[in-house]
């Protein structure tokens, strides 16, 4: 079977495009309230988007020690704040946020002890949800994993560090993604960066741990009259054996030069960064993409994106109904290519590359589902470097073997996801 392996470019992708259709751009007010020209007074980067809520979070990417600015170091736009209205001739009286709210006060409460405010004045290098809670690395603790609660400001981190692939400690989480239930991906790095020993993907489990205090009553004479027992659950993070499943491993999946899900023929050359992460709920896969060079016979040559799959713990049975497959399970990262190396075979196939000490670069991950069905891979990058690939963006179909409730394929089946020929008519599995 051939694959999508022809190069067809889409110049222009963008979801606001569709919100803002035939009417002006609107800027929305952050730090700066009296800017015509810009939200604030510092660059942001990293973003998320909460469906479930509408709430819509972007953070600074830059320090900033500015007093006024700090709160906004993350900040929310979100459907209950201030609203603004286009003028008559721009759709009338249809509403649109019209301003950042900060969310972050001077104290907040980490790890049940209320002080500073770790994220104040520091950059923030990596963003994303779990449940309604921000999943947050900092600049200033590159290592460190914080669950954030912006409405009732408090934050916890992990009792133990995040171990990279070679059991030290992370000296930075470089990409996160979360199935925004139960688990969240972290890309480990070593001091010398992704790419070098000990980078791979830590899974970390979120669950509720049970809390028991005791609280005796005593009579004027200091005898135990009662004893109140209250049970409370707690949510904790705990990193765990991405390669067996066991709950309390902290041990990441390794990513290496002879990773087969992304070498093809003989070990990579080398691999760089950025990396990039992406999280489908409805497919249920983690996209991974990677800058890298390949070996150096022409038949040698690299996939640049593939695909963590949570596969069961050995012993432990997926139900084949697709709401029960979502819940959470002791699960493990099996790694799978997005396509058969079969089907690349020179420089101009976007996902991957064959030739001596090829390039492929893959900057941004995103996926899009259609009204009748389809889905599609949304990606920034191709063959090349990195310089010269980052303005290049493409939609590629992919494979959607959504069982019909008496099938087991799904969701440990390792062509769930992966890349779609082109030309096929769509099927019902």
């Amino acid at each position: 079977m051939r694959f999508l392996i022809q190069k067809t470019s889409i110049f222009f992708y963008c979801l606001l495009s569709l919100f803002f259709l035939n009417r002006s751009a609107v800027l929305m007010h952050g730090d700066l309230e009296d800017s015509n020209s810009q939200s604030f007074s510092f660059s942001f980067l990293p973003h998320v988007f909460n469906a479930a809520n509408g709430n819509f979070y972007v953070a600074a990417n830059e320090s900033s020690s500015l007093s006024t600015a700090s709160a906004y170091i993350i900040s929310k736009a979100d459907r209950t704040g201030e609203f603004g209205e286009y003028p008559q001739n721009q759709g009338g009286a249809r509403k649109f946020p019209a301003r950042f709210s900060g969310q972050l006060q001077y104290e907040v409460a980490l790890d049940g002890t209320k002080g500073p405010n770790p994220f104040r004045g520091s950059a923030i290098n990596q963003l994303a949800l779990l449940s309604d809670k921000l999943i947050v690395v900092t600049n200033r603790y590159p290592g460190t994993l914080f669950l954030m609660n912006t409405e009732h400001q408090y934050a916890s981190t992990l009792p133990n560090p995040i171990k990279d692939a070679v059991g030290d400690d992370a000296s930075s989480l470089v990409a996160l993604s979360s199935n925004n239930k139960s688990f969240i991906f972290a890309a480990v790095a070593p001091a010398t960066g992704f790419g070098q020993s000990g980078s791979g993907i830590a899974l970390i489990n979120k669950r509720l741990k049970e809390r028991v205090t005791r609280k005796r009553e005593t009579d004027n004479r200091g005898m135990v009259t009662n004893e109140v027992i209250q049970r409370t659950k707690h949510l904790v993070l705990e990193p765990a054996d991405a390669i067996t499943g066991e709950t309390l491993g902290n041990k990441p999946v390794a990513i290496t030069t002879s990773t087969g899900a992304f070498k093809i023929g003989n070990d990579l050359a080398s691999i760089g960064t950025p990396i990039s992460f992406y999280w489908d709920d409805w497919l249920q896969r983690l996209y991974i993409g990677l800058q890298l060079t390949g070996g150096a016979d022409g038949s040698d040559g690299a996939r640049a994106i593939a695909i963590g799959r949570l596969a069961p713990k050995e012993g432990v049975t997926l139900t084949s109904n697709r709401g029960d497959a979502r819940r959470p399970f002791i699960a493990r990262i099996e790694l799978d290519a997005i396509v058969s190396a079969d089907a690349l075979t020179g420089t101009d196939q976007i996902v991957g590359v064959r030739g001596a000490s090829a390039l492929v670069s893959i900057h941004k991950l995103a996926t899009m589902h259609t009204s009748t069905y389809l889905h599609y891979l949304i990606v920034a990058g191709g063959n090349g470097s990195p310089t010269t690939t980052g303005n290049y963006v493409y939609a590629l179909p992919l494979i959607d073997k959504n069982f019909d409730g008496k099938s087991n394929s799904f969701p440990n089946d390792s062509s769930q996801g992966t890349l779609a020929d082109y030309r096929s008519v769509p099927q019902t599995y």
